[in-house]
């Protein structure tokens, strides 16, 4: 019988589920037990699954990517260069009528 439905990401995404399994383990959360739960519905991790996931612990997470580097940097790294942005002007305050003594507020409306 073969994998039931849903089952082929979590065994495609095993190595990342058993990343977030010792992190959670290692951190006394509770969740750890729901992980443990999950994993042990899946086949054993195989040698190469061990091996791999060790790996990805020892090289800690990627490097960053994705970011603003295509706009390049100036002077100690700072996004853009002081005077860049300019504020704008604060508006100036919203005036309410005031309320008509005639008519009373209805408390507990919605």
């Amino acid at each position: 019988m073969g994998p039931g439905g849903g089952e082929a990401p979590l065994r495609q995404h095993r190595r990342g589920l058993e990343l977030i399994h010792r992190a959670l383990a290692d951190a006394e959360s509770p969740y750890r037990h729901v992980m443990t739960a999950l994993l042990t519905l899946l086949p054993p991790p195989t040698d190469a699954d061990r091996a791999a996931v060790a790996q990805l612990v020892a090289e800690g997470p990627p490097d960053e990517e994705v970011g603003l580097d295509s706009y390049g940097t100036y002077g100690e790294g700072a996004f853009a260069p002081p005077g860049t942005f300019v504020p704008p002007m604060a508006a100036s305050p919203t005036r309410v009528p005031p309320a008509d003594p005639t008519t009373t507020r209805m408390e507990g409306t919605r």
